[in-house]
């Protein structure tokens, strides 16, 4: 859940995303199986003819691949399974991220707490086969520009979204320093039904307009300004707030759906055209500012 479905238009991007989030390498070794060798096994289990099986009592399948404290994507297959349960498992704290108990290709997102990729088979027969996982980074890729050319002095975000409910949590997007110390989020506030600009330089809050619309759950156009001196929100084409500022945020670097501490507020709703501009100044005049980054039909669903 939580995670963000990503459509690209107009030609779109050639990189290869997965929920929002891009993935890394393969981290299993021998996930097919084919020889009986880089799984540390418990006394039940076995690996032979291209599978890992479980019988009798419970007892781990594991292998170590460093990924404590990372976002992963787990796939796998079961094969066979009859009186129980196969839990994905991490052995160092004994926590079970998730159960299954029937056949097919199983795919799991989640934070590891621990080091290890687990199986743990509570008196369970059960065959796997085609262990994946990969490392997900919650960052989203240019189509046109480049990350590395964000301006820290001023510039634009622009984005169209759509709120799945008017549920009063912080729900955020925007362009960070890769922390919550330098940002530019637009956000749904904990106020009903309010569209907010939140800007933070040096971890010092220093700017929060907020503005009011009829309903979160219909599509608006979010523009979020800044630079030195001024910060202006503009929604749906008409200025609805703004505020003098000292100090822009440094070190942008990223885009993301979240603080830009990956978890912190969660965007939840609709989201498509995001656009960042390397010039305040050029928006007031509807001049065509250079575009640094463009994204089209993102969905970020519960």
């Amino acid at each position: 859940g939580n995670v963000p479905r990503i459509d690209y238009a107009n030609g779109g991007c050639p990189e290869l995303l997965l929920g929002g989030d891009k993935l890394g390498s393969e981290l299993i070794t021998n996930g097919s199986f084919d020889t009986d060798s880089d799984w540390t096994k418990g006394v039940n289990w076995s690996i032979s003819d291209g599978k890992a099986t479980h019988t009798g009592s419970t007892t781990n399948l594991t292998q170590n691949i460093g990924i404590s404290g990372k976002n992963v994507v787990l796939t796998f297959d079961i094969l066979s399974i009859s009186d129980g349960v196969c839990n994905v498992y991490d052995i160092s704290n004994g926590q079970t991220y998730a159960s299954f108990n029937t056949v097919g290709t199983k795919t799991l997102s989640f934070q590891s707490a621990g080091d290890s990729i687990g199986f743990r088979s509570n008196s369970t027969n059960v065959s796997i086969d085609n262990v994946s996982v990969k490392e997900t980074t919650p960052i989203i890729e240019t189509c046109n520009g480049s990350q590395a050319s964000f301006n820290d002095s001023e510039g634009v975000f622009q984005t169209k979204i759509r709120a799945l409910s008017d549920d009063l949590s912080f729900r955020s997007l925007g362009v960070n320093d890769t922390t919550a110390t330098n940002r530019i989020l637009a956000r749904y506030s904990t106020s009903s039904n309010s569209i907010e600009l939140s800007i933070f330089s040096a971890g010092i809050p220093k700017a929060a307009i907020s503005y009011e619309v009829e309903d979160i759950t219909n599509e608006h156009f979010v523009e979020c300004v800044w630079n030195g001196t001024y910060a202006e929100l503009r929604v749906d084409g008409v200025m609805v707030g703004f505020t003098d500022t000292s100090n822009a945020p440094i070190g942008l670097s990223d885009c993301s759906f979240d603080t830009g501490v990956a978890g912190s507020e969660p965007f939840k709703g609709r989201c498509k055209e995001i656009n960042v501009y390397d010039e305040s100044t050029n928006i007031k005049t509807f001049a065509s500012p250079t575009e640094l980054m463009q994204f089209s039909n993102y969905e970020i669903i519960e």
